[in-house]
């Protein structure tokens, strides 16, 4: 850990989230974790999978650019020597879409359109969304997170769920309350989960009602499944998101009020994150784990930005796209205020 780790961070968990990286990005993915994330503090990496792996239980899935087992373990022992924890992430219900271009299927929406909502050709509401009532895609979903757990030798694994939009539609689901079937999904994906022993972490935006918190419906639901909150097992660890500026964040209080372990998402802008984590503190019982920043965006565009602008200076000059704005979010937090205003140090040749 960095001497100049900033002293106030209050949390355990110093985490970013990153898109997953193709196999030709490996090598340099591991660098960037060896040459900057640790040395700058980070402990922990969400890594959003999806379908990019070689799943063997059902290839049929499989992304454009899938990793190898070996490309993930490349990655595991990475993050292992680093004292790294890397949780990966799939989509357990929404965001049945190719990441940028959600309305093309990906994964089993491609290759078992029957497990969707609304059926392809359908009016989609924004994601293609998986139907929970469906009888065979549970032991479908779990062939794949079970690999894909083991793979990573994960102890964590995040099941997505966030922006779902449609739910209650097909022949299936009508008449359901959405409250109860989304909280029966979550729980169900969780007990599975933890009889193997493996902690669940899910988005928590379908968890909060957007009339009432003053959210909109992208943060929060317009769709009637905020009254699974207290229902949704309370040892699943809720990641709660929000990206722009808040008079308030109220989801705060109500996550942690009903009993669920936070971590606090913010992406590109460092004054909301600053706002989210003094409400977070000024409200944290004990429940707030720590925080994820968000880059969501491609593994080389990513790293090109970072090797024309691999620290963020103070006086904000460098702050020449959103990236660079993620990296002086987790910069200030993680590092500190003072390392902000350091000299810009050489980039690894190798990075």
């Amino acid at each position: 850990m960095s001497p100049q780790l900033i002293s106030s961070y209050p949390w355990q968990k110093r985490g970013v989230c990153f898109m997953s990286p193709a196999p030709a990005e490996v090598d340099a993915f591991c660098s960037l974790i060896d040459n900057v994330l640790a040395p700058d503090g980070v402990n922990t990496i969400l890594l959003i999978v999806r379908y990019n792996y070689e799943y063997t239980s059902h290839p049929e899935v499989r992304g454009d650019q899938p990793l190898s087992l070996s490309d993930v373990k490349k990655i595991v022992g990475t993050c292992r020597r680093n004292g790294i924890e890397l949780i990966p992430k799939m989509n357990l219900l929404g965001h049945q879409g190719i990441q940028d271009h959600a309305s093309t299927p990906d994964g089993l929406a491609r290759s078992h359109p029957e497990f969707l909502e609304i059926p392809l050709g359908g009016k989609q509401n924004v994601h293609f969304v998986l139907c929970p009532s469906h009888p065979d895609l549970f032991p479908f979903l779990m062939d794949l997170a079970d690999e894909l757990t083991d793979a990573f030798e994960a102890k964590t694994l995040h099941i997505g769920c966030d922006e779902v939009f449609s739910m209650g539609i097909c022949d299936r689901c009508r008449g359901k309350d959405n409250g109860e079937l989304f909280a029966g999904w979550v729980n169900r994906i969780a007990a599975h989960l933890k009889s193997r022993g493996i902690t669940t972490m899910m988005w928590g935006d379908r968890m909060l009602d957007a009339a009432s918190a003053g959210y909109g419906t992208w943060e929060a639901s317009a769709i009637n499944t905020a009254s699974s909150l207290g229902k949704v097992d309370k040892d699943i660890i809720i990641c709660d998101w929000h990206y722009e500026n808040c008079p308030d964040y109220p989801s705060v209080k109500a996550l942690t009020d009903a009993g669920y372990k936070l971590c606090l998402c913010t992406f590109s802008s460092p004054e909301n994150a600053e706002r989210f984590f003094d409400c977070a503190r000024k409200q944290d019982k004990g429940n707030v784990l720590g925080t994820f920043h968000t880059t969501w965006m491609p593994i080389t565009e990513l790293l090109d930005r970072l090797k024309n602008n691999p620290r963020i200076t103070e006086d904000g000059k460098d702050e020449i796209d959103w990236t660079g704005r993620v990296i002086r979010c987790y910069c200030r937090y993680y590092r500190g205020d003072d390392y902000l205003k350091l000299p810009k140090p050489t980039t690894p040749k190798n990075l």
